[in-house]
């Protein structure tokens, strides 16, 4: 029993070597080279180009991108497809199906319920790419010609939405304490009110139009900005660095 203990290696736990005592066998130092130590092993990427290489990844973002761009662009250039304008009336020509050349087959054919060639019946020979409503208004140039008026009110009301929520909610957070307070129980006021009143509100004492419209929209429309934007600046502010930068 004893040579064969003999035999055995010596086994060494982790308390018999100290740091200043460190066999070669167990650890070998890697080559260390100081001047690889402030290289960038991948080039350094901007914020925008990060945030599009994210946006990217997201084919559902990148779906709804590609529609809103094909939206825009229909909506700018649409009303000047054809000869007619959105408030041209031709009464004569009123209700008419839609008909498209060579769409026949997505039932662009010019007939009605009834299976009639309202073109033929009729005698027209200009092709309403929408149909006509019961005034004889082409509804193609009318519903790009309401496309752009909407994107124009949202592209407005969403900027006013930002400016007046990031001013509120900045100087609401900014000087905290009484003011905060205040003006945290107004943004409840306002949130406690419908938006279908002030709709209604707005277009009783103005007359209805694209300026009713935006100012209906962004009555109560920043609050929610400017809530996210108070709480980002409450968060900053209790952040290590800047309580030391105030000492």
């Amino acid at each position: 029993m004893k040579e064969f203990d003999a035999k055995l290696p010596t086994m060494h736990t982790q308390n018999d070597y100290s740091l200043d005592n460190i066999p070669d066998d167990l650890f070998v130092k890697a080559p260390l080279d100081q001047k690889k130590s402030e290289e960038i092993s991948t080039p350094s990427v901007s914020f925008w180009k990060e945030a599009f290489q994210r946006l990217a990844k997201n084919k559902g973002a990148m779906i709804s991108l590609v529609l809103l761009v094909i939206l825009i662009i229909m909506a700018l250039i649409g009303p000047s497809m054809n000869e007619f304008t959105y408030r041209g009336q031709n009464l004569a020509h009123s209700n008419m199906p839609p008909k498209v050349a060579g769409l026949e087959w997505l039932g662009f054919d010019g007939l009605n319920a009834q299976g009639t060639d309202v073109y033929a019946e009729r005698e027209v020979a200009t092709n309403y790419w929408f149909g006509t409503d019961e005034f004889g208004r082409d509804l193609w140039t009318r519903v790009w010609k309401g496309t752009q008026i909407s994107l124009f009110i949202a592209l407005v009301a969403a900027f006013l939405d930002l400016a007046i929520g990031v001013i509120y909610g900045g100087i609401s957070s900014f000087y905290g304490g009484r003011v905060d307070n205040v003006m945290q129980r107004i943004i409840e006021i306002l949130m406690g009110i419908p938006n279908l009143i002030v709709i209604i509100l707005f277009i009783l004492v103005l007359q209805p139009g694209i300026t009713s419209i935006i100012l209906a929209m962004i009555v109560t429309g920043w609050v929610g900005m400017a809530r996210v934007v108070r709480g980002q600046i409450l968060q900053l502010k209790g952040q290590e660095f800047i309580l030391a930068s105030a000492h």
